[in-house]
C-alpha cells in the first residue's frame, strides 16, 4: 500500500498487509493514518514513513495499535540498509502502542536527519537488531517503550542495542 505525495491524508484500518516484495505500507503524504493493522513478512519493511512540517505544525502519519513482525524477508543488511519493522525518513511520524517483534533488522528506526518523531509505548521484542534506533536526529520523543531481547543476531558491521541515540540533540 502506496501514499503518495500528492495524496491528502488516509487511512490503513484492520488491514493483513503481509507478503509484498519491498515494504508493506510506504507514506509519503501528509495526515495518514495507519491503525489496528498486521504488516508482516514483507521483504524489506513492514512500514516506511515522511511527511513534512507546516509552519511548525506536525502533519505527519500516525501509526498505532499495529503488530508489525517477521519483516526483511529478503535479507537487506540491517546495518544501513531500510530493513526491518518501522522506519521514519525526515520529519514527522508518530508511532505509539504498536508491536514489532521478529523483524530481522531494527524494530522502530527514525533515520538520519528525522525530525520530530515519536515512538512511545511500543512493544519492541525479538528483533534482530536494537529494538529502538534514533539516528543523527533531533526534537524526538522516545518514552514508555518496553524493549525486550533485541539486538542479538545482527550484521557483523552493526552494533546492537535495545536503544541506541545517536542524536543531533533534543532528545
Amino acid at each position: 500500500i502506496e501514499f503518495a505525495p500528492s495524496a491528502q491524508g488516509g487511512a490503513v484500518t484492520g488491514a493483513l498487509v503481509q507478503d509484498s516484495h519491498g515494504v508493506g505500507v510506504a507514506i509519503a503524504a501528509d495526515g495518514v493514518s495507519v491503525f489496528s493493522s498486521r504488516l508482516q513478512r514483507n521483504g524489506q519493511l513492514g512500514l516506511a514513513g515522511s511527511a513534512r512540517l507546516d509552519a511548525g505544525v506536525l502533519a505527519g502519519p500516525l501509526v498505532a495499535f499495529n503488530a508489525i513482525a517477521l519483516n526483511n524477508t529478503a535479507h537487506f543488511r540491517s546495518a544501513d540498509g531500510a530493513a526491518g519493522g518501522l522506519k521514519a525518513f525526515h520529519s514527522g511520524m508518530a508511532a505509539c502502542f504498536n508491536t514489532v517483534s521478529g523483524n530481522r533488522g531494527v524494530g522502530l528506526w527514525a533515520d538520519g536527519d528525522s525530525r520530530r518523531v515519536i515512538f512511545a509505548g511500543n512493544t519492541a521484542v525479538d528483533n534482530e537488531a536494537d529494538g529502538v534506533r534514533f539516528e543523527i536526529s533531533r526534537f524526538g520523543l522516545i518514552h514508555s517503550n518496553d524493549l525486550k531481547r533485541n539486538g542479538l543476531k545482527v550484521d557483523p558491521f552493526d552494533r546492537p542495542a535495545g536503544c541506541r541515540l545517536s542524536c543531533g540533540g533534543a532528545i
